[in-house]
């Protein structure tokens, strides 16, 4: 929409800022809502402050002219926030985030570089590069975790045993051709190395093999964030666990264990065996005797030592609870587990052990850092593993590979945060193999692998069937020698078979969009509701640099009408300069920068301004378009009023110069719809009044603030009509009087059944 066709000058621009003068004293309706607002909740924090963006900036280092794009990830979505176009040299940019962000993501010609707030990025710096990167082919980034048990964990490496010649088993030689989107989970590692998963594929026209590296394992964490697999002490049966159904099994029952051996019945106490505090065992249920097992299996292994000699621990199923004796020599003696427990109530303290089995605790090194087992003293009972979500352009043939680091390996960096880069490698035109780098790798398919022990197999996948489906596992050889185990790190893959992957749809995965201010606003029409929805609008800004006019700055300015619930005709205006960007005359200054944005706020909405919009429903279902405009320079939703109205001189905050005008609908100018018909009087009887961010005024020599707007985060609903927003939000009055303990982002304290949300 044309912004020629929205877009009114005030006309009268010193009457704009001046209240009209009587005989009679009239107390401004600023001043009038103040009095009240601190009659029902008493005199606030003067340093509150009612606005919930922030302004920072970061620096961007090039050699070259580059676009740049600055993101932050919020609540689980990317967002914009600045633009660089052909920027060259050492170059600032402006933006505003909301409170909470602390760090930004910056794409340098499709490379993601995280960086904080006030830091400095540098094109050819290898440094700080993190999960989330992408070229036109593959977009790799992160997922939230996802619960398995020990068991399920356990269960993946026990198809490919440690020490054993897995070749033959597997599917061993192959890549992929991409249908669209998936998701990688870490499960287990077992290696002394420090190894690298990647996707590589073929760049035909540059002949040239693309590596994206995008998961070390034991480095914890890769980005300076929660680790990518760790362990948790949640019981993976209680309530707010993953259920069991979803997580892989670990009994395969078509190779039970070895042993059953009677135990004596002792007394128990059974609110030690169960989440729900029963105190005898004829109440357990189901989900109790899982629990019981789990627990009693472990009391059992620390007062009791178990040996056993000589026999293959990786023919058995481990639970691997057991503090290990620190006298224990494994080169002599394996320590027992207990693997598997059948029992019964007895009596209300006792419980009859039907069966139990038994095998050899095996030795494995637990993937979490560079440790080699659980936490002592602690039970492990979860995992979580952190998926990695892939993105390939369909009909992309692809392969898995992994880079592999030896302690004692010279020349070679270690793996880090610093070398986790996209590599291209030239392909060899006779052999059409990679040309060698620093790195060693092995990949899925075997024709680009040395062939080390007899084989130049290092990859496998399989088939896993599970109570929830059937994923494809990876494993990969990091070493080779007289075995080619293919198990050192492990991996599923969360479709059901690759082929049925859904193809990629870009409306799925659209490019970022600029982040939503909420701004709401009282009218001051003297009912005093403390609702704060009589004027609701989003506003979003996208700082634009220029690097070909010598870094010009600009900012790209989104409003949109969300809600109307006061009865008054009612206006969102705009104190700035803007520019008129499409060539049509309107980027002259009328009226010393104050600009009514779009139609009467109910009229936007589609309304009449007698019936309130989108606050007696949950959700809001009138909607307007939105209307973008260019402002020139330095702009932030933190500045202040250009120009200020002389009975508002005490403001301390703004928003950007945003605030609303409001017709009174009296006598003589009810009819006065259109904002043409302004005649620039404000605040007596017959004219219109305005609302601004924090209004103020002297009270026995004191400052008194009052909020009339507020600036708030896109999460934010707004209150129901004639629902105070103090009712609606439990912590919104200790917040003003200086609580700092956030009043919105919390659900358990608000009331969801009288807020409107957004459709």
């Amino acid at each position: 929409m044309r912004l020629s066709n929205l877009l009114v000058g005030a006309s009268i621009a010193g009457a704009l800022l001046t209240a009209c003068t009587t005989d009679e004293i009239t107390i401004p309706k600023s001043e009038l809502y103040a009095r009240e607002f601190i009659k029902k909740f008493g005199v606030i924090d003067p340093d509150r402050d009612l606005n919930s963006a922030t302004h920072s900036e970061i620096n961007v280092v090039t050699t070259r002219p580059t676009d740049v794009k600055v993101y932050a990830d919020i609540n689980g979505k990317r967002y914009l926030f600045a633009e660089g176009h052909k920027l060259s040299g050492t170059t600032p940019l402006t933006f505003d985030v909301p409170k909470s962000v602390k760090e930004v993501i910056v794409d340098i010609d499709g490379r993601l570089i995280k960086t904080p707030l006030g830091g400095t990025v540098r094109a050819n710096s290898t440094g700080r590069a993190i999960w989330e990167k992408k070229d036109n082919v593959v977009e790799i980034t992160r997922e939230d975790y996802r619960g398995l048990t020990d068991e399920g964990v356990m269960a993946f490496k026990d198809y490919l045993p440690e020490e054993v010649d897995n070749i033959g088993k597997v599917t061993q030689n192959f890549s992929f051709v991409a249908n669209g989107d998936f998701t990688i989970y870490p499960v287990y590692w077992c290696t002394a190395s420090y190894n690298t998963l990647g996707i590589y594929y073929i760049d035909e026209e540059k002949n040239e093999m693309v590596h994206i590296p995008f998961y070390t394992n034991k480095i914890f964490p890769i980005d300076g964030t929660q680790g990518n697999l760790i362990y948790t002490f949640e019981d993976p049966y209680a309530e707010d666990y993953v259920p069991a159904k979803d997580n892989i099994p670990l009994i395969d029952e078509s190779r039970p264990l070895d042993a059953s051996v009677p135990l004596n019945n002792q007394e128990l106490k059974p609110a030690d065996f169960n989440n729900n505090g029963l105190t005898s065992f004829l109440d357990f249920q189901d989900e109790d005797w899982y629990i019981f097992k789990r627990r009693y299996i472990l009391k059992l292994q620390e007062q009791h030592r178990y040996y056993f000699s000589g026999h293959p621990f990786s023919e058995y199923f481990d639970i691997d609870y057991l503090i290990k004796d620190s006298h224990f020599d494994p080169a002599k003696e394996r320590k027992i587990f207990v693997s598997g427990i059948e029992v019964e109530a007895k009596d209300e303290t006792h419980v009859n052990i039907v069966k139990l089995s038994m095998g050899p605790l095996n030795d494995w090194k637990y993937p979490v850092d560079e440790q080699d087992s659980h936490p002592s003293n602690k039970e492990v009972k979860g995992w979580k593993s952190r998926g990695i979500h892939v993105s390939i352009a369909p009909g992309t043939k692809f392969g898995m590979y992994i880079r592999a680091w030896y302690m004692g390996d010279q020349g070679i960096p270690k793996p880090s945060i610093d070398n986790v880069d996209i590599v291209r490698l030239p392909l060899d035109p006779e052999t059409g193999l990679p040309k060698k780098d620093q790195y060693r790798r092995f990949y899925s398919e075997a024709k680009y692998n040395p062939e080390i022990g007899g084989s130049n197999v290092f990859g496998a996948t399989y088939m896993y069937k599970a109570p929830t489906g059937t994923y494809r596992v990876l494993g990969f050889e990091d070493y080779g020698g007289d075995v080619h185990d293919l198990n050192d790190m492990m991996f599923f893959i969360s479709s059901e078979i690759h082929q049925d992957i859904p193809d990629v749809n870009d409306k799925d995965k659209p490019e970022p969009e600029p982040y939503q201010w909420l701004i709401a606003a009282e009218d001051l029409a003297g009912t005093y509701d403390w609702d704060f929805n009589d004027a609701v609008f989003a506003v979003s800004a996208t700082t634009i640099v220029d690097g070909e006019e010598n870094g010009a700055k600009k900012t790209r300015i989104t409003v949109e009408p969300l809600a109307a619930g006061g009865t008054l005709p009612i206006y969102v205006m705009f104190n700035g300069t803007i520019t008129d960007d499409q060539g049509d005359g309107n980027g002259q200054e009328l009226g010393l920068g104050h600009y009514n944005i779009g139609p009467e706020l109910h009229r936007w909405l589609g309304g009449y301004y007698r019936n309130p919009i989108n606050v007696k429903e949950p959700v809001a279902s009138a909607s307007g378009t939105p209307l973008s405009f260019m402002v020139d320079g330095e702009w932030s939703l933190t500045d202040e009023y250009k120009d200020r109205p002389s009975w508002t001189q005490n403001d301390v905050k703004g928003m950007g110069g945003f605030y609303i005008l409001v017709n009174p609908g009296n006598s003589l100018n009810y009819m006065q719809m259109d904002i043409s018909k302004f005649t620039g009087n404000l605040d007596d009887e017959n004219h219109f009044h305005m609302v601004t961010p924090p209004s103020s005024f002297d009270k026995q020599d004191q400052v008194v603030v009052s909020p009339e707007m507020l600036c708030l985060e896109s999460s934010w609903c707004w209150p129901m009509e004639e629902c105070g927003i103090h009712e609606v939000y439990f912590n919104f009055e200790s917040w003003l009087k200086g609580d700092t303990k956030e009043w919105y982002a919390d659900p358990m304290h608000w009331d969801a059944q009288r807020v409107v949300k957004r459709k």
